[in-house]
């Protein structure tokens, strides 16, 4: 392992910028431990004023402080030492590094293998070691000096003791491979007779041989340098490297008071959502199709090697964690079957990890990396907060390995150096970790591994003034935030122990995450038969039906919640919901007779099969009451609500979206008999729920913004309505469809605030906006249609003497949008009906040749509208631009 971070240390040595600052570093280290030394002192100011990288060489063979003081962090393996010195240590190795190439090319073609020598005492004990190890590998930490000259060697051999033993190291390098660099510094160095070759630190050599000398006094130690040395050279230290540029993501949960991350509860949210639907991918079956999945992405891959498969150089490590990093749903489902292998061995080795330090309550590991300026003020603002690791996270025992990593800055020049010292209380069950070292694919790293999501506890972060790097010290928790832990444990409850691929659509879909469950769902609708009972079937569709629905496609909701209901007829459960969702349909369609009629049914159904308070039966009272309110029946509405937030309030954790939903309610049957105090408090009670429960772009924040406004708007406060306005207009632009009837909704009630001003002109614009999605989306005589008509209307009246040619052109559109409408209307009533006479003959009529053509015709006919309709879209729309040019 040393072998490994050392050589991890000299490639972050190389990459560091030589700054004035790293420079004035290595003089005050320097000052402050020779403060006593007069002598020293003289030498320091010496080098500060006349040093210059060229002559790095001759100040390091110089019996200086420089060489002292190298020398001594290096064999001490003391990092701290060493990066402080890394100005000098760095110019040292690049000057050897320049005169290496022009050294090697000074050799004679024929100097293929290259002789040097070094004599000097090891201990007896060093020596042993030596004979135990023929053929290992050996590293030297410090720059090591040479010469071609046997002699001279030999006279550095020394004198044996009691304790030491006289050795000449004879060391053979193969000149065609790639080294650290070495060369003759005989033109540098401050000793210009001694034909000293100096290697750079680090340095690898394979032990050959060790013998006595022929006058039996000298031990001889054959060293070389070959491929078989590159090689393993390089594979040591690629694990390690991979690393560097892959720092800790954190998540902050809501127990910490953000200050810099923007808006603290929808990290808060964000973090529990992601937190279940890996939950899901955990806890799924890990079966053959999940395996075939993966085949994409590793070949030959075995269970019980999962620890060395994810430790080991391959794109596996690399794939995992860039899609857990980056929270990639679809690549974390992808990988699952190697993500569920790796958390189910973490759980095996677990227990054990924890025996083993049975003796040692409070095990330390740490992690080094950078971390930007705007990550450490947040730590440091939120100390005693949570925060979460979004992947797998490696850790060491060793302090010297980690603290490497927060040195390198490669890559991120402007990044602070920063050094996790975190603590594990092993009495305490917490997320999973484990001692890996046994498995790994490099076992001399004492790496600790912890699963992903482990959740830690902000300790301390404080700065280390005399080296410049931060600790911030972390405590393993097993708390999550307590506004999340109910409403966690809740959904925890409803996915129960077997979750399946539909489980995690549905929940994609309560996210708000409706382009990613959709995928899901399409492969869940290709493999439908091989769900097996009717039940998951009409789930299925039920479920697809209501991601129609969210996303505004109220022809194909229907069409698979039709489905659903022709094969729920014995499931009561599925039943009640599928009489829900054409409900909701129906309600959003403005047919709000059929609406009450199907959430009846829903509700008769709820009533027979669920406990009085099921969170169901309360939904379903605020779907009836929902249905009272549109149609102006206030009090009935009212009563509705307050039913569904009696049984909501025992049934739901307090932060649950569906009390969110009553509140929201309520608020309407308030505005509805225009007491719009009451109804804007009971909206912001809603937003304030929703603000710990859902994604700050979720649909329905979206909605309460712009009920919010509309609440602004008729107490006449135009400014605040204006900004919940734009806040809703945002949501729905980044999630939802851009032809979705919510976002016509927005345009409309912008408009009506710009006309309510008199700016006519803006007004119209957003009109025209609400128009062109509502004619697509919406059901001619919908009353949301309607509306839009009768400004749009109105606003031409209004601006017509005002405008110009060009704006009477736009005005002229305008009038043909109206007219074309009022033909759409009628071919909307004309497609309705063929579709009925398909929809009940299909069923009805037997299906001979006469009634089959009658069909046909219907068929061709709807076709026919829709041409029609396209037609006249596409002429305006040509039309309108050959008038713009």
């Amino acid at each position: 392992a040393t072998v490994v971070w050392f050589q991890l240390l000299i490639d972050i040595l190389l990459r560091t910028l030589q700054t004035e600052e790293s420079k004035l570093e290595m003089l005050n280290m320097s000052r402050t431990y020779y403060k006593d030394n007069q002598a020293v002192l003289a030498q320091i100011n010496e080098f500060e004023q006349s040093y210059c990288s060229s002559t790095s060489i001759t100040w390091y063979t110089k019996n200086t402080f420089l060489f002292r003081m190298l020398n001594q962090v290096l064999r001490q393996e003391n990092v701290t030492g060493i990066f402080q010195l890394r100005y000098f240590i760095k110019d040292l190795y690049l000057q050897l590094r320049e005169l290496h190439s022009q050294y090697i090319k000074s050799l004679s073609q024929k100097t293929k293998i290259l002789t040097v020598y070094r004599g000097q005492t090891i201990t007896i004990n060093q020596l042993q070691q030596l004979k135990e190890n023929i053929s290992s590998i050996i590293y030297v930490n410090t720059f090591l000096s040479t010469t071609t000259d046997k002699e001279v060697a030999l006279i550095y051999a020394g004198v044996e003791g009691s304790y030491l033993v006289s050795v000449l190291f004879e060391i053979n390098i193969d000149t065609s491979i790639a080294t650290k660099p070495f060369a003759n510094i005989e033109d540098y160095s401050y000793h210009k007779d001694e034909n000293e070759i100096l290697f750079a630190l680090g340095t690898m050599y394979k032990i050959v041989s060790v013998s006595k000398f022929e006058n039996g006094h000298i031990w001889i130690i054959k060293l070389s340098y070959d491929n078989d040395v590159y090689l393993q050279t390089r594979i040591l230290t690629r694990h390690l490297t991979r690393n560097m540029h892959e720092p800790i993501i954190v998540c902050n949960s809501s127990t910490i008071n953000q200050k810099s991350f923007g808006d603290l509860n929808n990290e808060s949210t964000i973090f529990m959502w992601n937190y279940l639907l890996l939950k899901i991918i955990l806890q799924m079956e890990n079966d053959q199709n999940a395996k075939t999945d993966m085949i994409n992405v590793c070949l030959n891959y075995k269970s019980e090697k999962v620890i060395w498969w994810y430790t080991t150089e391959s794109y596996v490590y690399h794939l995992i964690n860039k899609s857990l990093r980056s929270q990639n749903i679809d690549n974390i489902y992808k990988l699952r079957f190697f993500i569920v292998d790796l958390h189910n061995q973490l759980q095996k080795l677990y227990s054990q990890t924890r025996f083993s330090n049975s003796t040692q309550q409070i095990l330390t590991v740490y992690r080094g990396q950078g971390m930007s300026v705007e990550e450490l003020q947040n730590l440091r603002d939120n100390i005693k907060g949570l925060i979460s690791v979004h992947s797998f996270l490696s850790c060491s025992k060793n302090r010297n390995t980690a603290l490497i990593y927060s040195l390198n800055r490669s890559g991120r020049p402007s990044a602070e150096p920063v050094l996790f010292e975190i603590d594990i209380d092993t009495s305490i069950d917490t997320k999973l970790y484990a001692d890996i070292g046994q498995y790994s694919s490099y076992q001399t790293e004492n790496e600790i591994l912890f699963t992903v999501g482990t959740i830690f506890e902000i300790i301390e972060v404080k700065r280390q003034m005399d080296v410049g790097f931060w600790i911030i010290k972390l405590l393993l928790s097993k708390q999550i935030d307590e506004d999340m832990k109910e409403l966690t444990a809740y959904f925890e409850n409803e996915i129960g122990k077997n979750p399946t691929l539909l489980t995690l659509a549905e929940y994609l879909t309560r996210m708000g995450d409706y382009d990613t469950a959709r995928g899901y769902y399409m492969i869940l609708l290709d493999k439908v038969k091989l769900l097996g009972n009717k039940s998951d079937i009409a789930k299925l569709y039920n479920q697809v039906g209501q991601l129609y629905y969210l996303t505004g496609d109220y022809k194909r909701a229907l069409k698979y919640y039709e489905k659903a209901i022709n094969i729920s007829t014995i499931d009561y459960r599925n039943l009640g919901v599928t009489h829900d969702n054409i409900g909701m349909v129906n309600g959003a369609m403005g047919k709000y007779e059929e609406a009450l009629n199907h959430y009846v049914k829903s509700l008769d159904i709820w009533k027979k099969i669920l406990p009085p308070n099921h969170p169901q039966i309360g939904n379903q009272y605020n779907r009836i009451g929902q249905t009272h309110n549109q149609r102006g029946d206030y009090d009935i509405a009212l009563e509705n609500y307050k039913n569904a937030l009696e049984i909501q309030m025992v049934a739901l954790p307090p932060n649950h979206p569906n009390l969110a939903e009553s509140f929201i309610n309520i608020d309407l049957v308030y505005f509805g008999k225009k007491e719009y105090i009451s109804a804007l408090s009971y909206h912001e009670k809603a937003l304030a729920i929703q603000s710990k429960s859902l994604p700050s772009d979720h649909p329905d924040i979206g909605s309460n913004y712009n009920n919010i406004g509309r609440d602004h708007y008729c107490l006449g406060n135009f400014t605040k309505a204006t900004h919940y306005y734009g806040k809703a207009l945002n949501v729905f632009l980044k999630a939802l469809p851009p032809f979705h009837p919510s976002i016509a909704l927005i345009y409309q009630n912008i408009g009506k605030l710009y006309y309510k001003t008199k700016d006519y002109k803006q007004s119209l614009e957003n009109y025209k906006k609400a128009m062109r999605i509502q004619e697509t989306t919406l059901p001619a005589q919908h009353p949301d249609t309607n509306r839009t008509h009768k400004y749009l209307k109105e606003l031409s009246r209004l601006v017509k003497d005002s405008t110009s040619s060009q704006d009477d052109e736009e005005l002229n559109n305008i009038s043909n949008d109206i007219k074309m409408v009022n033909i759409n209307e009628h071919q909307n009533t004309l497609e309705m009906q063929y579709q009925q006479t398909i929809t009940h003959g299909t069923k009805l009529l037997d299906a001979d040749r006469d009634n089959q053509l009658l069909l046909n015709v219907c068929k061709s006919n709807i076709d026919d509208l829709n041409n029609t309709r396209s037609k006249r879209i596409k002429h305006r729309f040509f039309s309108s631009k050959s008038k713009k040019k």
